[in-house]
């Protein structure tokens, strides 16, 4: 839940960065979009380090496996003692 947090976080301020210099100061596209990319990113190390770091742990949980491994590891061991049983 924390990436999709830390994540539309980062759009919103792309965005409305990107917003504010396209249509109030009127410049190209592809300049208003590198601004805000650079600005995104930039407010969101500064000033949401927690929530970055988070997020980063918690893909990097879902990344591993580890919650898929452990199921995994349930449904093995509970397969075995069905078999055990029989």
């Amino acid at each position: 839940m924390r990436i999709l947090t830390y994540t539309i976080l980062r759009l919103v301020l792309f965005f409305g960065a990107f917003a504010a210099l396209y249509y109030g100061l009127g410049w190209n596209v592809w300049l208003c979009a590198a601004i805000a990319l650079v600005l995104a990113f930039a407010l969101t190390y500064l000033f949401f380090n927690r929530l970055r770091v988070t997020a980063t742990r918690d893909l990097a949980g879902k990344l591993s496996g580890g919650a898929a491994k452990k199921q995994r590891t349930t449904l093995a061991d509970r397969d075995a003692a069905a078999e055990d049983r029989d």
